[in-house]
């Protein structure tokens, strides 16, 4: 992989998955952000522990301003681009290999993570809102957009470095 990604865990309060976590990722990507949004638990001793970069607020912000901070940590180290993920755990670490591919051969500015292939454990006003909203989305976009709540993304820093964050 020649063009450097890092991973962002906005975190609150995740002491129990963050760690586990880490090191499914660390086999993946080395460079991981965790971004503990004002916990009161263990989380960003763990994340330090597992072997993550920890930036830390004083207080919980919301996922918006920790994703900002992580957003401007990345552009500030020189990354081509981040990659999102929740911290509880519910997106593969394994499908990063998939980020990583197409980031190498078409180097697209975003890539949006479905998890509308197995909506399960998706509460059902949550997957009807999603479905909505996704589709119309799609609609505006003029592109078929599966899951547009994902928190699992690919963006790249052309569209970090373009993209006034409002939170």
């Amino acid at each position: 992989m020649n063009k450097k990604i890092c991973v962002l865990l906005p975190a609150y309060n995740e002491a129990q998955n963050i760690q586990k976590l880490i090191q499914e990722i660390r086999t993946i990507v080395q460079d991981i952000v965790v971004i503990d949004d004002g916990s009161r638990d263990e989380t960003a001793r763990l994340a330090r522990r597992a072997g993550a970069v920890v930036i830390s607020h004083k207080r919980n912000q919301g996922k918006g301003v920790a994703l900002k901070t992580g957003f401007n940590y990345a552009l500030g180290k020189g990354y081509h681009g981040v990659i999102t993920m929740d911290a509880d755990g519910q997106h593969l670490p394994g499908e990063i290999k998939n980020f990583l591919l197409c980031v190498e051969t078409d180097d697209p500015d975003i890539i949006l993570g479905s998890r509308m292939h197995d909506p399960k454990g998706m509460p059902p006003h949550r997957l009807w809102t999603n479905l909505f909203t996704s589709w119309l989305i799609s609609r505006r976009a003029g592109q078929k957009i599966e899951d547009c709540q994902s928190g699992f993304r690919c963006i790249s820093s052309r569209v970090l470095e373009k993209t006034e964050l409002v939170t």
